[in-house]
């Protein structure tokens, strides 16, 4: 990684030094030195993003080490029969010690329950009583309400979903919402024309003698109302006495790739009732017609690139179907040199970009030829509030006539688009947004 950021800083130099060269010599840039630059810039827009998946790659492993290491110094099991430990009174909170509650993993927490709760051969593993787990309706009987998952343990999906590289909620301008709602006051601004920015603010040329004319700002509310996504997942109890850790390594996944996924694909396609209103349905998009043809066009590509707000290049990148890659993958410019390039280095996944811009393959992007397929997006212009982690708790009763327990997850998030509708430029007629689609 260290020589990836030492070839972005000469990249980096070697453009200074074009861009320096014709300000030293009071001139402009000629067509030669500008397609340089954009050439060099590109080069390090690709760079940035090895690096960036580079250093993914070291906090895993440092993440992974760091729980390997706490594994081994884990304390054993310790178990105690039900009547021994049934009127404990108030206790020390051992979740304040140590926020797993003694357990190594999921997988061995639930197995704790499912002989907590079997009434022939009921044994309590002291963990589950003294305060070292969360409880359910009771604190001396978890059996009859369901034990809640430890805390670490839930938070450990909940940094599986945050931490993910291709995750669109770790992308978004994200805030942590402790009460009902969470709003913000947000500038009114609708234009860049004069009297519009900043919602009514205006500066006025002044003669002597003139007197100046009023201009005030407006403000609006953006309100986030975190709303429930629930993941519900059985485990047959046969797999909690005999599976540990395939138990853990199922449960754990499926609730992170199935909250990723449908946090992802509402911030995309949300329908803003009862869940994050999503990008395509906001009025916050610019849409551009397609030049006919092929799906999609060199033509569309760069008409797509013009309507980018200038200030949200930064951090934006494409986000696109699958089917998209062999359209765009056959797109050339003007002097036949493809827009798609591909970057890999051995530290790293292959990075596209097109237009100097990344492309990331997303699940969400509609199909081929329909709205949706490609998008332009900056996402730190869609803003989502989340209400702690997840929520997490089981019970052994809901499914008790077919052998199965329960696990529930819940997870409370909302989004919206920071603008309500496009941006009508201060020079020019076609608006412009932080979301750009082809229709």
């Amino acid at each position: 990684m260290k020589k990836l950021k030492q070839k972005r800083a000469e990249l980096i130099d070697k453009a200074s030094a074009i861009a320096a060269k014709a300000e030293e010599g009071g001139r402009e840039l000629t067509s030669e030195e500008a397609d340089s630059i954009n050439a060099t810039m590109e080069e390090v827009n690709a760079l940035t993003g090895e690096i960036e998946s580079a250093q993914k790659s070291v906090n895993a492993v440092t993440s992974l080490n760091a729980a390997k290491a706490a594994l081994e110094t884990a304390e054993p099991v310790r178990s105690l029969p039900v009547g021994d430990v049934a009127v404990l009174g108030d206790v020390h909170d051992l979740r304040e010690d140590d926020p797993t509650g003694g357990f190594k993993s999921l997988g061995e927490y639930a197995e704790a329950i499912y002989h907590a709760a079997i009434p022939t051969t009921k044994i309590v593993d002291e963990r589950l009583t003294i305060g070292a787990a969360i409880t359910g309706m009771g604190q001396k009987e978890g059996s009859i309400g369901g034990f809640g998952v430890p805390d670490q343990h839930a938070n450990t999906i909940w940094m599986g979903l945050q931490e993910g590289g291709d995750s669109l909620l770790s992308q978004t301008d994200n805030f942590t919402v402790e009460g009902d709602i969470l709003d913000f006051p947000a500038v009114n601004e609708t234009s860049r024309a004069d009297g519009s920015r900043w919602g009514g603010v205006r500066a006025f040329w002044l003669a002597e003698g003139d007197q100046a004319t009023d201009s005030n700002p407006t403000l609006r509310k953006v309100v986030l109302e975190p709303q429930q996504l629930i993941v519900k997942t059985t485990v047959t109890n046969k797999l909690l006495k005999n599976n540990t850790v395939a138990l853990d390594q199922f449960i754990t996944r499926a609730a992170i790739s199935e909250i990723d996924f449908m946090t992802g694909d509402a911030i995309i396609n949300g329908t803003g009732v009862g869940q994050p209103l999503g990008i395509l349905n906001s009025g916050a998009e610019v849409q551009v017609a397609r030049a006919g043809g092929n799906a999609v066009a060199t033509a569309d590509i760069d008409k797509m690139r013009a309507r980018l707000h200038p200030r949200a290049v930064r951090g934006a990148g494409w986000k696109i179907n699958q089917e998209v890659l062999p359209e765009i993958a056959s797109l050339e410019d003007g002097n036949g040199n493809a827009l798609l390039r591909a970057n890999r280095s051995l530290e790293g996944p292959e990075i596209m970009t097109l237009k100097g811009l990344p492309v990331e393959v997303i699940e969400y992007a509609a199909a081929l030829g329909t709205t949706g397929d490609i998008i332009l997006a900056s996402m730190k212009g869609y803003t989502t509030g989340t209400r702690g982690g997840i929520d997490a708790s089981m019970s052994i009763h809901l499914r008790f006539d077919f052998l199965e327990s329960v696990f529930l997850w819940v997870f409370e998030v909302d989004g919206k688009p920071w603008l309500q509708q496009p941006i009508t430029p201060f020079k020019g007629n076609d608006t412009l947004s932080h979301f750009v689609t082809l229709t």
